[in-house]
């Protein structure tokens, strides 16, 4: 092999290795934050303080278990690996509904009523583009809060335009409302800056600035006004009680973004998530795989990562679907290099 083509082919395993590893930290990430809120979903603020990684609890399940957040976010990761389209995406979430797959230990425990009526119109053979509600009542967080894959589908795109254009169609499987939309294309914009620059302020900074000028659609931009909070610079400065944790999609983005822009470290992020109160489980998710970007797989605590359900499956499938995510976009450049020949 020429000097030229082993150096192409070594800087290709080192980028799919560091971009492994933020696969690993967003995910597992999320996991941590999602397995720690189950036990307490729908309990009201202050009456409890959670501290660490517990069991049972509102569903009875076991320590270390995750929900739907974790489930479907890694059924959207499978599919993409095994190149299915979002119809058969649709299906896998059916799977997970009807017969556990991807969950902690064979049994779904816990679906949005969103996403559940969207998958009983797949079930009658209406395409994935109209099985979301887009009413005003349909602005719950079951888009967002599997989601964050596609940060890596487009991590080497460019066109910011290709991006939204595929979170709409991601998040209108279940939740078509522009302003569920919206939500979605703000987190995952955050969720960029942040892998690129990691510093949350400045982060923050550049997706107010991205978003005002590359969101193009009439109707996102008249569902500015609900995240204006976020846009206007102002979520830093909340104070908790100013903080709403219930699943209506604004407010569960603001949750997250509060825990983590208020906090210095995953474990701070996390636990004040979780002892928000409300749909902790989604919102420690979220939370989760914004503070796991920005401080890293190592900046988990270890001893939470090994308390989770299927830790070693979850691992695998993350470097399945970062080489994928790789391949499929900047893995081309690669590829046409080692074809041309050497003048």
């Amino acid at each position: 092999m020429r000097m030229r083509d082993r150096w192409i082919e070594d800087a290709m395993e080192q980028e799919i290795y560091s971009l492994k590893k933020k696969v690993l930290a967003v995910i597992i990430g999320g996991a941590v934050g999602d397995a720690m809120g189950v036990p307490y979903e729908f309990k009201g603020r202050d009456t409890y303080t959670a501290m660490g990684m517990t069991g049972y609890g509102t569903y009875n399940q076991p320590k270390g278990s995750w929900s739907d957040d974790t489930s479907l976010t890694l059924c959207t990761m499978e599919n993409y690996v095994e190149g299915g389209t979002l119809d058969d995406l649709l299906g896998k979430f059916l799977c997970y509904k009807e017969n556990g797959k991807w969950t902690p230990y064979g049994t779904c425990f816990d679906m949005g009523i969103s996403t559940s009526q969207a998958l009983e119109k797949y079930k009658s053979g209406i395409s994935y583009k109209l099985c979301g509600d887009n009413g005003e009542r349909d602005n719950g967080n079951g888009s967002l809060m599997r989601i964050s894959p596609v940060l890596f589908m487009t991590i080497f795109n460019k066109d910011l335009q290709d991006t939204i254009k595929l979170i709409r169609e991601y998040s209108g499987m279940t939740h078509r409302h522009p302003r569920a939309v919206l939500g979605c294309v703000i987190y995952i914009v955050f969720l960029m800056r942040i892998y690129f620059f990691e510093d949350f302020g400045k982060a923050l900074d550049m997706t107010v600035d991205v978003c005002n000028r590359i969101i193009v659609d009439l109707d996102l931009r008249n569902e500015f006004i609900y995240y204006q909070r976020i846009l206007g610079k102002k979520i830093a400065g909340l104070e908790r009680r100013e903080i709403c944790s219930d699943g209506y999609i604004v407010n569960s983005l603001e949750a997250a973004l509060w825990c983590c822009v208020s906090t210095n470290s995953y474990q701070e992020a996390v636990l004040r998530a979780v002892n928000l109160g409300g749909d902790t489980d989604t919102i420690a998710f979220i939370a989760g795989t914004i503070a796991g970007l920005k401080y890293g797989i190592d900046g988990i605590p270890e001893e939470w990562v090994e308390q989770l359900a299927r830790i070693n499956d979850i691992k695998v499938l993350c470097g399945e679907f970062a080489k994928c995510c790789y391949e499929n976009t900047k893995g081309e450049k690669y590829r046409s290099i080692l074809t041309t020949p050497v003048p």
